[in-house]
């Protein structure tokens, strides 16, 4: 049962990686080359997954070789999550001018340094891809076609189930103190002149849109703006 959860872990983060949309790829401007060679490795070990998740039972040199891929995928998703937030960061800092008092070799360091990293997990990764051949799996073939349709653009709504969520009850009560109480400790004014953001950052399949809903669906989110008709859920694709 242990090994399954492995592989299920693995699974995820291959796909979560493998299906970033054209939005978060431009949000890796710097590095998108580097992102490319990244999926397109991942894609053809996704295709095994399958059957490695079978020939896992009893196979410790499978298990094994699982795990050393949910080891570099997760570390290239983190490397990206940061990437992608310091981008964002930057875009809010060059709208209020802030940006101006950095000096641009900033931006040209982290970038390298991100391709840096990047290149050394695609290492990482191709040595792992070359090993599944002394496992002989079994390819499947429709992988590539359930994560295109993955991630078709879709419809959201403010709708929830809040019994289906679990382990997100933190996030939750940190966002609602920040749109009700605004952000102590921080130089941004909460008056009615001043527009202030909360952005939910992360790749594909972390739960971003959940955490949302259930920040729009709480009570006191919908007392303290509700009743000032503040709300309303936008979908944009």
């Amino acid at each position: 049962m242990g090994e399954e959860i492995v592989v299920g872990g693995v699974e995820e983060v291959v796909k979560r990686l493998v299906s970033l949309g054209i939005d978060e790829i431009r949000l890796l401007h710097g590095v998108k080359e580097e992102v490319e060679k990244l999926q397109t490795i991942l894609t053809h070990i996704q295709l095994v997954l399958q059957d490695a998740d079978k020939k896992q039972v009893g196979d410790e040199s499978v298990s094994l070789w699982l795990q050393n891929l949910k080891e570099a995928a997760l570390d290239a998703e983190d490397i990206l999550v940061e990437f992608t937030f310091d981008g964002l960061r930057r875009q809010v800092l060059a709208k209020t001018k802030v940006l101006n008092f950095f000096p641009c070799f900033t931006t040209l360091s982290l970038n390298l340094k991100t391709a840096h990293s990047i290149q050394n997990i695609s290492m990482r990764l191709e040595d792992i891809d070359k090993r599944k051949g002394s496992f002989h799996f079994n390819i499947d073939n429709t992988g590539g076609e359930n994560v295109i349709s993955n991630v078709a653009a879709r419809e959201t709504s403010s709708l929830v189930d809040e019994l289906d969520v679990v382990g997100r009850e933190t996030e939750k009560v940190k966002m609602v103190d920040m749109l009700i109480n605004g952000f102590r400790g921080s130089s941004c004014s909460t008056s009615a002149t001043t527009l202030s953001i909360v952005t939910i950052l992360g790749l594909a399949g972390l739960g971003k849109m959940t955490l949302a809903q259930l920040v729009f669906n709480d009570d006191s989110v919908k007392e303290h703006f509700g009743s000032m008709m503040m709300m309303m859920w936008v979908c944009v694709s």
